[in-house]
């Protein structure tokens, strides 16, 4: 690239497998065929393949992965090292689903957006009527990079330790990611659309594909390649990550989006123009405009997916978890960066296990979403170190409060308490530093009611209440 760091209009995709390094493998299938992914590391490599009454040779392309089913012992070697994935078991088993779909729609401003659902998300609201809603559900961080990896772990920011992209912090080999979870109960886990920061931070480390992209991650795309995944691979128990992120709504010198031009006025579509990041953006007529249009349109594709998992899997063979990792800013009412409209995020269940109790006004975190899962898929989720709650509609507990806080070095550390009547907003003067380290030797705090008047609240005793929560939670990191 000739700019550094210029990724937006990169649209370049990364077929990502791990892989070891052979020059001769033999292969011998135990209670069923394998799916052998095989790379060439070289232009034009000729590998051969043997076993009884064959043997061919094939000519492969550098760097692409191949799939083989082998259902009888197979040797296959070169005169070069070429590149084999983890051999993919063609078997389903009835302590696993045959299909673990998550769908993180990224910035999908469910509390902003919920009253319009009928008409911008139809097919949301049809599919997941069946299951569950969350109406009150509140991302733990206010954008993707330390949100995903709270998602992906069960953990607030600050025991995750992701605090900024390009800070080469990676997550303790302690912690067992989401994705580490399925792999172990034997899933085929394919990160099937993904942004690819994970892989350096150890957030989706669990997955042995990982098709990723920076930025150009559409939903019609994800499903498409969902759709022919499942086709592909149908004779085995599949974990899928799918990450679109045209519900997001972005601030890029790019063309926008040809719908909101054509019906807004110009003086509308013209405004001044912007570097500060999507978060900081203000809210507008015209990416609101953008984005609700954007939504609409990853619905549309999302009711085809819907479709094809009704159709092809009963009700017991499959999970779909549907969360965004955040809000948008571009609806907030309030001044606040962790406003109700910027950290009100989506998270919705249906499938096996999952009561059809359609929407429902408990609150809960996106760090919530590993113990959901958990509950569901059948892995442990009574880690003590965990920061999720299981929610009360599986079987757990109500909780009192959910924590959104911004760890960002060299910004202000913010931070929101919600219960289900008020929110607590507080600011420190200090800077976070470098170290994710913060100082509440000085701060302003607000309190207000969460309903459409937003009202302040000035309660010396409910101040009291909050400040304590706060106390706790910055504990391990204030100094």
């Amino acid at each position: 690239m000739e700019q550094y760091n210029y990724p937006i209009v990169n649209d370049f995709v990364f077929d990502i497998m791990k892989a070891d390094e052979t020059s001769e493998i033999h292969v011998v299938p135990q209670e069923s065929a394998e799916i052998l992914p095989l790379a060439a590391k070289e232009d034009k490599q000729k590998i051969s393949f043997h076993r009884e009454n064959m043997a061919r040779t094939m000519q492969l392309s550098r760097g692409e992965f191949n799939f083989y089913r082998v259902e009888e012992p197979t040797t296959i070697r070169s005169d070069s090292p070429f590149l084999v994935g983890k051999p993919i078991v063609l078997q389903h088993s009835p302590r696993r689903r045959k299909l673990v779909l998550n769908i993180l729609a990224d910035g999908l401003a469910w509390n902003a957006l919920r009253d319009e659902a009928e008409e911008l998300m139809p097919n949301l609201l049809h599919f997941f009527s069946k299951g569950i809603i969350f109406e009150n559900n509140f991302s733990a961080s206010e954008y993707t990079y330390p949100s995903l990896a709270s998602i992906e772990t069960g953990l607030y920011q600050h025991h995750t330790q992701i605090a900024r992209p390009g800070v080469p912090f990676a997550l303790d080999p302690s912690v067992v990611t989401l994705s580490e979870q399925m792999k172990h109960l034997g899933y085929c886990c394919t990160n099937i659309q993904g942004d690819g920061e994970g892989i350096y931070n150890g957030a989706t480390r669990g997955y042995d594909r990982l098709i990723v992209n920076h930025w150009m991650e559409r939903t019609a795309d994800g499903v498409e390649r969902t759709i022919r995944h499942l086709q592909t691979f149908d004779e085995c128990d599949n974990f899928l990550f799918m990450h679109s992120a045209d519900t997001h709504p972005y601030n890029a010198d790019i063309s926008m989006s040809a719908y909101a031009s054509v019906h807004l006025p110009l003086d509308e579509v013209l405004l001044p123009q912007t570097s500060v990041a999507s978060v900081f953006l203000k809210k507008n007529i015209l990416t609101q405009c953008i984005n609700r249009h954007e939504v609409q349109g990853a619905d549309r594709q999302l009711g085809y997916l819907f479709d094809y998992i009704t159709a092809h899997y009963d009700d017991d063979e499959y999970v779909v978890l549907l969360y965004s990792d955040h809000g948008a800013p571009v609806y907030a009412r309030s001044p606040y960066l962790l406003s109700e409209e910027q950290t009100g995020a989506a998270l919705m269940a249906r499938g096996a296990g999952v009561p059809a109790r359609g929407r429902v006004d408990e609150l809960t975190s996106t760090v919530d979403i590993y113990k959901i899962l958990g509950k569901l898929a059948g892995y442990p989720i009574d880690a003590p170190y965990l920061d999720g709650n299981l929610p009360a509609v599986f079987g757990g507990q109500r909780r009192a409060y959910t924590v959104s806080n911004s760890i960002y070095p060299g910004q202000t550390y913010k931070i929101c308490v919600r219960t289900e009547q008020h929110a607590f907003h507080l600011e420190t003067t200090e800077f976070t530093r470098e170290d994710g380290t913060v100082s509440l030797d000085s701060y302003t705090y607000h309190i207000h009611e969460r309903n459409d008047d937003y009202r302040e609240i000035f309660d010396d005793a409910l101040a009291r209440q909050f400040l304590d929560i706060v106390w706790n939670y910055t504990k391990s990191f204030r100094r």
